[in-house]
């Protein structure tokens, strides 16, 4: 798992391109956008890539879905929320979303929220590039708010006037609010990510790559860039060892079936002998030092062990260090459960009682 400035960023970066067509018809008409209490630029359905599903949702009521201006709503104010920031503070690091205040005449606003969305063509291409588009609310003089939609070309893109419509009005107020910690301070200062999740180790089969990256033919006839686990690093290109403690999540509300990010502890696969992934929550960390790599390496080399059956509830990872820089691969003990260890190509090995020794001295 990526720290939230990374994540964001490459949030806020992504662009597919290319051309796509869309498919024909007249789009249905939008409801009025319901009337609610006050706006909020924090709900939790406003921003997945800024607030996890499920969080701050037994906090904080959901927004209403985006809709038209009722013609009864006299707003006087628009508030633009622009997602994917980030607040770093003594606590930590956490997600944010910056409220834009516009004030002003809001009539050039209304005319380009009445615009209806444009039909489309089965001929028509469109560019395939992914439009971020911040959540927009008006609110009248007694603080009521409605959350309304951009109406839509026959791309599905925003049309220009709203944007342009909310430029011309004057900027008053620009705030922005803390949402969810995503990295404490313990593990920014330790090194550590805050969550970790497994990959899914399974290599593909039948590939035999000339250069490590090139594009090969598999076995299937298939073009694929073949891929495998990272290599462990020599003894003498390593000079320290970072720990990172997890406690492990219920699998049950993880990510299982589209695991991102970095190795981490997991179940047993035991068709495959590789581990289906579990989230861990960060602990605690720190560095073992230049002589725990070799006791680590070889570890990592012991023979490989079958699955207990035992669930682990917390986890170290070990990442070795090169002049203070991640060489890439990482170990996994298991701190309970079946007390296995798990290397770079997801197999369960036994945990040597060096290794023991030097964890249990942490």
């Amino acid at each position: 798992m990526s720290r939230l400035t990374v994540s964001l960023l490459a949030a806020v970066a992504l662009l597919l391109t290319g051309c796509a067509t869309m498919p024909g018809g007249d789009p249905e008409p939008e409801p009025d956008a319901a009337i609610v209490e006050a706006h909020d630029c924090l709900a939790p359905n406003l921003g997945d890539l800024v607030f996890p599903p499920e969080a701050s949702a037994a906090e904080r009521p959901p927004a209403p879905p985006p809709g038209r201006v009722p013609a009864d709503f006299q707003p006087v104010t628009a508030y633009r929320c622009v997602l994917h920031a980030s607040v770093e503070d003594a606590e930590g690091i956490w997600s944010a979303v910056t409220v834009e205040r516009f004030d002003g005449d809001l009539s050039a606003l209304l005319t380009a929220l009445a615009q209806p969305h444009d039909g489309s063509s089965p001929l028509m291409a469109c560019t395939a590039d992914m439009e971020l588009v911040p959540p927009l609310w008006l609110a009248d003089a007694a603080g009521r708010a409605v959350h309304v939609s951009y109406p839509r070309n026959a791309c599905g893109k925003t049309k220009p006037a709203t944007r342009d419509a909310l430029e011309a009005l004057t900027l008053t107020e620009t705030v922005t609010l803390k949402g969810e910690l995503v990295e404490s301070r313990a593990a920014i200062d330790s090194g550590c990510f805050m969550g970790w999740w497994a990959r899914i180790l399974d290599w593909p089969a039948g590939v035999v790559a000339v250069e490590p990256g090139d594009p090969v033919i598999n076995q299937d006839g298939m073009t694929v860039i073949p891929v495998g686990p990272p290599a462990l690093p020599a003894a003498n290109a390593v000079d320290g060892v970072r720990w990172c403690e997890y406690t492990a999540v219920d699998p049950a509300v993880t990510h299982q079936s589209e695991p991102t990010g970095a190795p981490g502890v997991a179940e047993l696969d035991q068709n495959s002998g590789q581990r289906s992934p579990t989230e861990g929550r960060f602990a605690r960390g720190g560095q073992l030092g230049p002589d725990a790599a070799g006791v680590v390496l070889a570890a990592a080399s012991g023979q490989i062990v079958l699955d207990c059956g035992a669930d682990a509830t917390a986890f170290v990872v070990l990442f070795f260090l090169d002049d203070g820089v991640d060489t890439g691969a990482t170990i996994t003990v298991e701190l309970d459960g079946c007390e296995h260890l798990i290397g770079p190509d997801g197999k369960s090995r036994a945990v040597p009682a060096e290794l023991r020794q030097l964890l249990a001295e942490r």
